[in-house]
């Protein structure tokens, strides 16, 4: 699985985001996710949120490796199509040269967990606590941090479960 988070702004810049354009492109990504493409390639975007007045935070997962700031081409046909159908001149403002977006990357993850079984999870589990002695100093200073993480979880859960009836 590739995760991609990218900086998204409108083809013309200069114009700052209005709420009816962010809203457009929530409802437009919705309709991305469910077009043959999205679903038979394995491809799913998600908005994240503003980074500031012209660009938004949208993530992308992949099963394969695509070029990310290529990528938005559905959600950008989704987005225009959508408008259009609603007779709407929100777009006009913001193409340029008939492109939609201008997209930078801002992280990559490559091969990012993104789900694992139960069995998994209480393997993982089991090694963070009684495998310590056969870390590495990194392996086993994220081990301890993240047992206590979890440890906090489970107390949080228990006082829940006692103290809530």
């Amino acid at each position: 699985m590739y995760i991609y988070d990218l900086s998204v702004a409108m083809a013309k810049q200069e114009l700052p985001l209005d709420d009816s354009l962010v809203n457009a492109i929530k409802e437009a990504i919705e309709i991305s996710n469910r077009s043959f493409s999205a679903v038979r390639y394995g491809r799913r975007l998600k908005y994240i949120g503003k980074i500031d007045d012209y660009h938004l935070h949208i993530r992308m997962e992949s099963k394969e490796y695509v070029n990310a700031s290529r990528s938005l081409s559905g959600l950008a046909r989704a987005l225009v199509k959508n408008e259009q159908s609603k007779n709407s001149t929100l777009l006009e403002k913001y193409i340029y040269n008939s492109s939609v977006f201008n997209t930078h990357p801002i992280s990559v993850l490559e091969d990012a967990v993104s789900h694992i079984s139960d069995c998994q999870m209480m393997q993982e589990l089991i090694s963070m606590v009684f495998n310590q002695a056969t870390m590495n100093n990194r392996d086993k200073k994220l081990s301890r941090e993240y047992t206590e993480k979890i440890r906090k979880i489970v107390i949080e859960y228990i006082n829940q479960k006692t103290y809530t009836k």
